[in-house]
């Protein structure tokens, strides 16, 4: 979709838990996709004129469908798109049985929520292939005051506008034009974490570890309880070979945001560096509990568990990922190593 609409004009921005999924999208679409849950949108508030999910929400167990609504409102100043599995609708009934749809309920259902969430149900619809002719259900009529432009409404907050801007210009590959403007923006609101959560992305991104690292402790000081700066100091560290010092800001990190797939995905990898897999099974276990279908960190938990000696997790896993996703990258490998564990053994 994202794709399509970049070939209309359209700035379109993408997002999917699955790291492999992001991975395997289309060249032309690569720099405009995300790893992120819908949870927890890596996007500005009212960045968007239109939000589209195409049956994404049936994924979301039902105790956080309401807050993922409200985070979808958030990065939205127009209309939301969104497509649903539901009971109401007319499919073959092995489509229900899918593991991966934890919260399968009627189209009024879902109708309810979304008026919960601060949305008017309209017409209209997607305009692109084969969404031509679908229902628009919602419209959101943003934070300002109506008829407010969004430039207007930035302009309220300086900083934050600034930190937008200097984001933009990151995407585009302008490191030295993001510095100058998170510079800026740190210069006006010293008290505020964001400007500097940038100059360390900046530096990540120039591969400027130490640089990286003192951005990333200013922003601690400034939201000490914010999950983002020790995620951004483990990859500072894990950039300058400080395996166990990245790990230990990794799980200090997922402790507080157990929601996100990137910071998981570092966390393995970090613990599979320094020897101490053991640190990876507890944020495994939480985040797979929030998404039991998200392929990638689910084979992740089974090769894990395997190495562990924790044949029976390592087990179940692979019996849950052959049932969301038969065709998975190293599914087949992993099985076959458990299997010649087993044969040694007897």
């Amino acid at each position: 979709m994202v794709a399509s609409l970049r070939r209309m004009g359209v700035r379109a921005f993408g997002t999917d838990v699955s790291a492999y999924s992001v991975g395997q999208a289309p060249g032309e679409a690569a720099p405009y996709l995300h790893v992120g849950s819908a949870a927890a949108l890596p996007f500005a508030d009212a960045s968007f004129d239109l939000v589209a999910g195409i049956e994404v929400l049936e994924h979301v167990p039902e105790e956080r469908v309401a807050e993922t609504l409200t985070e979808i409102r958030r990065v939205c100043r127009g209309a939301v798109f969104l497509t649903v599995a539901n009971t109401t609708a007319t499919q073959p009934h092995d489509f229900f049985k899918d593991l991966s749809h934890v919260t399968m309920k009627p189209l009024g259902w879902w109708q309810e929520r979304m008026r919960e969430a601060g949305f008017d149900l309209v017409d209209g619809e997607l305009p692109i292939g084969e969404f031509l002719g679908h229902q628009l259900v919602a419209r959101v009529v943003p934070p300002a005051a109506a008829g407010e432009t969004p430039a207007e409404s930035s302009a309220d907050d300086p900083v934050k506008a600034l930190c937008a801007e200097a984001a933009e210009a990151l995407k585009r590959g302008d490191a030295d034009g993001a510095r100058r403007l998170f510079v800026r923006a740190a210069s006006e609101g010293g008290h505020t974490a964001e400007p500097y959560l940038g100059l360390g992305a900046v530096a990540i991104h120039e591969s400027s570890y130490d640089e990286a690292r003192q951005s990333y402790e200013k922003a601690l000081e400034l939201a000490a309880e914010d999950p983002r700066p020790l995620f951004g100091l483990g990859l500072a560290h894990w950039g300058g070979g400080e395996k166990e010092t990245a790990l230990e800001c990794f799980v200090r990190a997922a402790s507080r945001d157990a929601d996100n797939p990137a910071l998981v995905y570092h966390l393995v990898q970090a613990a599979h560096a320094a020897g101490k897999l053991e640190t990876a099974v507890e944020p495994l276990e939480r985040y797979l509990g929030l998404h039991p279908a998200d392929s990638d960190l689910l084979l992740s938990y089974a090769g894990v568990c395997a190495r562990l000696g924790r044949r029976s997790d390592a087990e179940e896993a692979l019996s849950r990922l052959k049932l969301v996703a038969p065709d998975q990258d190293g599914l087949n490998d992993l099985e076959k190593t458990l299997e010649e564990t087993a044969e040694c053994r007897a």
